[in-house]
């Protein structure tokens, strides 16, 4: 009878003791720019966490004018130390191209510091980002 009583406060007890060591955030993917995975309006939850890895897809919040932020969903191609390559419609990331955009880009080549990130999103082809770590809220585990 005891037991009957004590089980669901320790299975409440064993959830918080979760949620604090691994805090989740959910947040709603703002446009297409990751079809086909994740359309405009899905519902994602994400890890936060200070570790990010190649493959993963995260969520950036960029502070703007009025003082609230603009979310973007991308995935990392890029981590801290990597050489990036941008020239013509490719990006190279240590020597191996891992985007073909459709669109010329500037040529550009530098590497990342160690808080920069190189993320691109699936569904675009001209747009990739060199995120501060700072601005990147969440991930979503594996390489999906």
């Amino acid at each position: 009878m005891i037991l009957q009583k004590i089980i669901p406060h320790v299975i409440c007890a064993g959830v918080i003791v979760l949620i604090a060591l691994y805090p989740v955030e959910k947040n709603t993917v703002p446009n297409n720019s990751m079809q086909p995975l994740l359309y405009q309006g899905d519902e994602i939850w994400g890890l936060k966490s200070g570790k990010y890895t190649k493959g993963n897809i995260v969520v950036i919040r960029i502070p703007t004018v009025r003082e609230d932020y603009e979310v973007l969903v991308g995935r990392v191609y890029g981590v801290p130390k990597d050489k990036i390559r941008v020239y013509g419609n490719k990006i190279e990331v240590n020597g191996t191209v891992v985007k073909i955009l459709n669109d010329e880009m500037k040529s550009e080549e530098f590497t990342l510091n160690k808080y920069e990130y190189l993320i691109i999103p699936d569904a675009t082809d001209s747009v990739w980002m060199k995120v501060d770590k700072r601005l990147i809220n969440s991930r979503m585990e594996g390489k999906l």
